[in-house]
């Protein structure tokens, strides 16, 4: 994407997800699960997942990526945006779906996340750059996420664990196009 390795710009991707995440609950980014890869194939994940849709368009070309956290952690995720006390975010983790409440704070995260990679790439990326939230997906397990031409595009991949507060660690990823 522009002139950037893909790995320097996984790490700069990364570290602005989680110090987005950080400043809002209590997400906290552990090491990588394993090296960054190259694939042309879109991940497909082992549970169920909310899946973040994340726009770049550099220089006029635009390209689709993902950002992809369990079920459950999402749903913790908006439980420390809707500022709920632990017992209660521990509960709503426990929900099948996400309900109104949940969907709104989870699209917020979208939406914060999609804004500091933006402000990011624009301070390092040559020529006009600009990323946008296109909504989550829930993501049944084996299945890959529904963005047009998605499985058409190179994607650098980086799977992290991460946790929030007081929970056991979880598995994200971050797919962003090459």
């Amino acid at each position: 994407m522009g002139d950037m390795d893909p790995t320097e710009l996984l790490d700069l991707l990364v570290d602005e997800a989680a110090a987005s995440l950080s400043l809002l609950s209590g997400f906290q980014l552990g090491e990588p699960a394993d090296e960054d890869v190259i694939e042309h194939d879109p991940p497909v994940w082992e549970n169920v997942q909310i899946v973040f849709r994340i726009g770049f368009s550099i220089k006029g070309r635009a390209r689709m990526g993902v950002i992809s956290i369990p079920l459950a952690e999402a749903l913790a995720l908006s439980g420390s945006l809707l500022m709920l006390p632990a017992d209660a975010i521990q509960q709503n983790r426990a929900k099948l779906a996400p309900d109104e409440g949940d969907k709104e704070a989870i699209m917020e995260a979208g939406n914060l996340i999609a804004g500091a990679f933006d402000a990011v790439l624009s301070k390092r990326i040559n020529g006009s750059v600009e990323v946008k939230f296109f909504g989550c997906q829930g993501l049944d397990a084996g299945h890959q996420p529904y963005i047009v031409d998605f499985d058409a595009q190179p994607l650098a991949v980086r799977r992290h664990s991460a946790s929030f507060d007081n929970f056991d660690s979880f598995q994200v990823a971050l797919a962003i196009p090459v």
